[in-house]
């Protein structure tokens, strides 16, 4: 009888564990199934800022890149030309190019990635990976490129203002110029045959085909990233 009661007690016993495990193990279940649901509501919020992001870079990528070929094909203008009597000293003053683009790329949502230390997508690393690129490699080098587009631009104007001649500054009207059109012309024909601005000029050229070639890989990367964003998203 003593041992009829151990082995019932004994089976007892089991079962009580075996409940116990059960109840555990769909507890863990239930928490992972949580876990699950608060990565992905985590993932889709990151991803929809980063897809802003995106779509702000494509709109300042495609103004650069419209605006660029203008500035080029004015430089070669300047650089090419041989009749200047039927051009004023403004027009050829304005052909050179003078501007650089600082616009920079968005990276607030991927700056929300490396707070929280997220290191991949769990499942969706094929994107991470693309992202991290397109803000670490891609940024990186978009803002070399500019800056030194930008601090031979201001270097290149530098030079523009000390050869001499009067900038009337069509913005500003009703200021009388010193110099008259024939003397502004004849030392714009003297600066633009020197080997010294034609080699600015050209450096220019080089400069902004560079930056242009960039920004359309940028623009690029970006909306293919955003392709796959959206891809994600519908599902």
């Amino acid at each position: 009888m003593e041992k009829n009661k151990t082995a019932k007690y004994f089976k007892y016993a089991i079962g009580e564990i075996v409940l116990v495990v059960i109840g555990i193990l769909i507890a863990l279940q239930v928490s992972n199934w949580n876990t699950q649901r608060n990565d992905k509501k985590w993932l889709t919020s990151v991803l929809s800022d980063i897809k802003i992001d995106l779509q702000k870079d494509t709109i300042g990528f495609s103004n650069i890149i419209k605006k660029i070929p203008n500035l080029i094909d004015n430089a070669r203008l300047s650089l090419n030309r041989t009749e200047f009597d039927s051009v004023s000293a403004n027009f050829l003053l304005g052909e050179f190019p003078d501007t650089y683009y600082p616009y920079s790329i968005q990276n607030q949502a991927f700056q929300k990635i490396l707070d929280a230390r997220v290191t991949n997508f769990f499942e969706l690393d094929s994107i991470y990976k693309k992202i991290n690129v397109y803000y670490t490699i891609g940024l990186n080098g978009y803002n070399e490129i500019k800056g030194w587009d930008k601090n031979g631009t201001l270097e290149d104007g530098k030079f523009f203002a000390s050869m001499g001649i009067e900038d009337a500054f069509t913005s500003l009207k009703n200021i009388r110029l010193v110099q008259s059109e024939a003397i502004r012309k004849k030392i714009f024909i003297e600066q633009i045959n020197s080997p010294q601005l034609r080699n600015i000029l050209r450096e220019n050229i080089y400069r902004k085909k560079r930056f242009k070639n960039t920004v359309t890989n940028m623009k690029l990367a970006a909306t293919r990233i955003l392709k796959n964003i959206d891809e994600i998203l519908e599902e």
